[in-house]
């Protein structure tokens, strides 16, 4: 029942559930069920907001970090779904994600992951700025191929704060200054956790 449903319904259920029994459901299933399954059920039962912040939660708190999910989370959320996972991760833990993030990450993978986190980025623009495109576009060009050497904290300013939109602009006009297209450059340019981010950043 719970898989064929909208979170919205499963909570009515869940609602429901509680007026008749008396008892908290999520309570209940965790009594009911384990391993792989309870873990799915459990999941669902949560807003798309409140999983984000319990799976990243998990990969800090884990032994080690589970670089891949805070990537994979991070890198690929919006900047309202950052700010509500940010709220979000306040009131289910009582820390500031900021905090968690700093603590248990390290040099320029730590400093990209806090600027996502800092929700920067600009809101998409009905005005193209094509003078701003080709500066970024540029940038991103002098400070990395056509130097030696990186300059990754350019590459994570332009990237954590510009629109979307405007980026997808700013990788097409990069082609114009690079032989290489951006993800090719990133691979090039950088390793490991950093050059995942990266390459989520730009899909």
């Amino acid at each position: 029942i719970l898989t064929k449903r909208t979170y919205a319904q499963r909570r009515e259920i869940a609602f429901a559930y509680e007026r008749r029994t008396k008892k908290d459901m999520i309570s209940a299933l965790k009594g009911a069920l384990s391993g792989s399954l309870e873990t799915v059920i459990l999941g669902l039962m949560k807003s798309t907001t409140q999983y984000d912040a319990s799976v990243i939660r998990g990969s800090i708190m884990g032994l080690g970090t589970d670089e891949e999910t805070l990537i994979e989370v991070l890198c690929s959320r919006s900047n309202t779904e950052l700010v509500e996972i940010k709220k979000v991760y306040k009131e289910l833990f009582k820390i500031d994600l900021e905090k968690d993030v700093k603590g248990d990450t390290s040099g320029n993978f730590a400093k990209l992951l806090l600027a996502l986190v800092e929700t920067k980025r600009a809101d998409p623009s009905a005005i193209v700025d094509y003078e701003k495109i080709d500066q970024d576009a540029r940038a991103l060009f002098e400070a990395g191929i056509n130097m030696k050497g990186t300059d990754v904290p350019t590459w994570i300013s332009i990237m954590t704060e510009r629109s979307v939109p405007h980026l997808q602009k700013v990788f097409q006009r990069y082609k114009s200054y690079s032989p290489y297209d951006m993800q090719e450059s990133i691979m090039k340019e950088v390793k490991g956790d950093l050059q995942r981010s990266f390459l989520v950043l730009v899909k």
